[in-house]
């Protein structure tokens, strides 16, 4: 009796780790359902500051030859709590935004260009430059109470991009070449939210974000239904549900061949009943004679 249980539990044991097999999960919390579906991590929970904690500021930027910058030029150092940058009309502004934007992996056309080789300075006391850099230093501070701040020691870090003429570019780290992942990673870590932009403002964001129609007229449109499924993460499911939604059609599609198929055999096999059974009964017979026969030559 008590191998019984323990081999039913054994088995019950087993099921369990199949179940939790069955879902493959990442570390960055994605859900892997089959080879073709995949849940997507949701997105990171940003918390509210810790304002006895260290946080992480811009220290400076420092752009070569980036769209109206020619040779280098170094933009800061930056106020620990608020900096402003002005200046006349196409005197390079909104460049430094764009810098940004570019080390942060933005497309070109969201850095107001319709390639990257179009963000490499060109002009007449500079022509023929091959390639563009952007550098961001960045560093973690802890506010003083009395004001003021203190640095934390080996919290410095560079994150850098350099594009070339043929619209290809890489990603630095410390001097040190990496994958974007890698730089995402970091500033995500830091609360940066490079998925959905929610650390920067663009001009006429929040003009378009307020001109919102409540929901997308097409996939390639956005509204503010998907505006706020972003923002929460819910939009995450809607390519497995739509890849789900097509799955159950085709296992339905096959079920239902499977039905149609195991109809026609129970129906012949309803057809061959009373023959089997006639063939059952004649069996029988024949038995009975044989035994009757042999009864009668050898009695």
């Amino acid at each position: 009796m008590s191998a019984r249980n323990q081999r039913n539990e054994d088995i019950s044991s087993s099921e369990d780790e199949q179940q939790d097999n069955f879902y493959d999960s990442d570390e960055e919390g994605g859900l892997r359902l089959d080879e073709d579906i995949y849940i997507p991590p949701p997105p990171k929970q940003l918390h509210e500051i810790d304002p006895t904690g260290a946080r992480l500021i811009i220290k400076k930027i420092v752009n070569t030859n980036f769209k109206s910058y020619a040779s280098e030029v170094t933009i800061g150092p930056f106020h620990e709590c608020f900096s402003a940058i002005v200046g006349p009309n196409g005197s390079g502004k909104s460049n430094v935004i764009d810098s940004m934007l570019f080390v942060f992996g933005y497309r070109a056309s969201k850095i107001r260009s319709k390639k990257i080789s179009v963000l490499i300075h060109n002009s007449q006391e500079h022509p023929n430059v091959a390639s563009c850099s952007v550098a961001v230093h960045f560093q973690k501070i802890v506010d003083k109470a009395t004001g003021g701040f203190e640095p934390v020691p080996g919290s410095d870090f560079v994150i850098k991009r350099t594009a070339f003429k043929d619209n290809s570019s890489f990603y630095e780290l410390n001097d040190k070449k990496v994958q974007f992942k890698e730089i995402a990673k970091i500033l995500r870590g830091e609360g940066v939210d490079l998925d959905h932009n929610r650390f920067l403002i663009l001009q006429g964001e929040v003009e378009q974000i307020s001109l919102m129609k409540p929901k997308a007229q097409n996939e390639h449109d956005c509204g503010m239904l998907e505006f706020l499924e972003d923002i929460i993460g819910t939009s995450r499911y809607k390519v497995p549900l739509d890849k789900l939604v097509e799955k159950i059609e085709m296992l339905s599609e096959k079920v239902t061949e499977k039905t149609n198929r195991l109809k026609i055999v129970e129906r012949e096999r309803d057809e061959m009943r009373e023959p089997m059974e006639e063939a059952v009964d004649y069996l029988k017979l024949e038995n009975v004679i044989t035994k009757l026969q042999h009864k009668f030559y050898h009695c």
